[in-house]
């Protein structure tokens, strides 16, 4: 079994046929935007169509922002490895677990327990900075009990540079928009540019099959 929209179109059938589910009231397609999905030959859409003509195919909203990611500037990269070690400081014990939890429910919080992120979950990451940012206090508190000297100053320095915070920062997928490109093409580009496996499928065809 491989990633190959044939592949895909199988398992997907297989699914339908199991189900009994109706191809016909089949609406629409959401995909990543990869060439194995939206290939106008043999893309997984294009194959779905052959089943039911009039759905229509779109763009995951969150893949965008995945994208941006990998490649976000220097000071905002910065700023999530700061909170990313001290997230992996709070929550790599089970003691520093459990004296978090405790302060959390001192201090009457909305939530006791910071968030792990995983580079595979697209929406982690954002969670676990919301999180991070919603307990701001508390975990500065307890960065203060815990002696954590480096980790404390990394924090405060980011929480003071609002401007370039990561945490707050809104305007970040806009500097990845590929400028005189239509808004449905933007997608297929930053695919192209941060994708690996997208830049050798463009180099192994011509433009018109790609």
């Amino acid at each position: 079994m491989t990633t190959k929209a044939v592949d895909v179109m199988a398992v997907v059938a297989d699914f339908f046929e199991e189900s009994g589910l109706d191809w016909n009231k089949l609406e629409g397609v959401c995909t990543d935007g990869g060439p194995n999905m939206l290939g106008s030959r043999s893309g997984f859409i294009t194959l779905v169509k052959q089943k039911q003509p009039d759905l229509k195919g779109t763009h995951c909203m969150i893949h965008r922002e995945a994208l941006a990611s990998k490649t976000v500037p220097k000071n905002l990269h910065d700023a999530l490895t700061v909170i990313i070690n001290i997230v992996n400081y709070v929550k790599g014990s089970a003691l520093n677990t459990r004296l978090f939890r405790e302060l959390c429910r001192d201090m009457d919080a909305n939530h006791t327990a910071l968030l792990f992120h995983t580079q595979v979950r697209w929406l982690s990451k954002g969670n676990m900075l919301a999180r991070v940012f919603e307990l701001r206090e508390e975990t500065k508190l307890f960065l203060i009990y815990s002696n954590k000297v480096d980790l404390l100053s990394a924090f405060n320095k980011e929480l003071q540079e609002q401007r370039s915070n990561v945490i707050v920062h809104t305007d970040t997928i806009n500097a990845f928009m590929v400028d005189d490109v239509p808004e449905d093409m933007q997608n297929e580009f930053l695919e192209l540019k941060h994708n690996s496996s997208t830049k050798d499928e463009f180099r192994a065809q011509d433009l018109e099959e790609f």
